[in-house]
C-alpha cells in the first residue's frame, strides 16, 4: 500500500509539474511576496530618460529623428555618464544613422536592443529558449558602432502579466543575452555570478 501511494504521489507531482497545474497559485503567491517585501529604492546611478507624450508633442511624431538620439549620446558622454542603454528598437535605417553611429563610436559604451520570435517549446533544466526568427534587429549602420547588443524578449504569463524574462536566447546556435543582463555585467564587471532560473531558463523579475 505504501509503495502504491508513493507511486501515485510521484505520478501526480510529475503531472502537476508537466501541466503547470499549480501555476496560477505560484503566480499569485509570487505577487503577494512582491507586495509584502520591504521597499527597495532605485539605484541613484541609474537614470531613465523617458520618451513621453510631452516629448512627442515637443519634438514631433514617433519615431523621433535619430539626430536627437545622437545629440543625447553626445550630451551624456560629456556629462560623465558611464554607459548608455537604449531600450527602443533601431532596426530600420534612418537618415541620421551616420551621425548617431559616429557619436556611439566616440562614446564607446552604447548598448542596443533586438527582439526575436521565440519558438514554443518546453525546455529542459539547462536549455536556452530557441528563436525561430529575428523580429527586429539593429540597423546595419549602427550595429558595428554598438558596444553590445542584447535581446528584450519577455515571457507573458496566462494572466497577462510579465514576471519573467529569458536571460539568454538561442538563435541559429548563437546565444544573445538579455539587454539588462548585458548592461549589468559590463557595468559591474568581476566574476560571473550564479543566477537562479526557472525551468524555461527565465529569471523571475524583482518588481514592486
Amino acid at each position: 500500500a505504501f509503495c502504491l501511494l508513493s507511486s501515485l504521489a510521484i505520478l501526480f507531482i510529475g503531472f502537476a509539474v508537466f501541466t503547470d497545474l499549480f501555476r496560477p497559485q505560484e503566480m499569485s503567491g509570487y505577487d503577494w511576496l512582491m507586495r509584502m517585501r520591504p521597499a527597495q529604492g532605485a539605484s541613484p546611478e541609474i537614470v531613465i530618460i523617458e520618451i513621453s507624450d510631452d516629448t512627442l508633442k515637443g519634438l514631433g511624431a514617433w519615431p523621433l529623428p535619430r539626430d536627437y538620439h545622437a545629440a543625447l549620446v553626445k550630451a551624456l558622454s560629456e556629462s560623465g555618464c558611464r554607459m548608455v542603454v537604449f531600450d527602443i528598437l533601431l532596426s530600420e535605417p534612418g537618415a541620421a544613422d551616420e551621425r548617431l553611429a559616429q557619436e556611439m563610436r566616440s562614446f564607446g559604451r552604447v548598448y542596443l536592443p533586438c527582439a526575436f520570435r521565440l519558438r514554443p517549446k518546453r525546455l529542459g533544466p539547462k536549455e536556452v529558449p530557441p528563436a525561430s526568427e529575428v523580429l527586429a534587429g539593429v540597423a546595419d549602420t549602427l550595429m558595428p558602432a554598438a558596444a553590445g547588443i542584447g535581446h528584450i524578449n519577455i515571457f507573458i504569463d496566462s494572466d497577462g502579466k510579465v514576471r519573467r524574462i529569458p536571460l539568454w536566447v538561442n538563435y541559429k546556435g548563437k546565444l544573445f543575452p538579455a539587454l539588462g543582463l548585458l548592461a549589468a555585467k559590463r557595468y559591474l564587471g568581476g566574476a560571473a555570478r550564479k543566477i537562479p532560473l526557472d525551468y524555461r531558463g527565465a529569471l523571475w523579475v524583482n518588481y514592486p
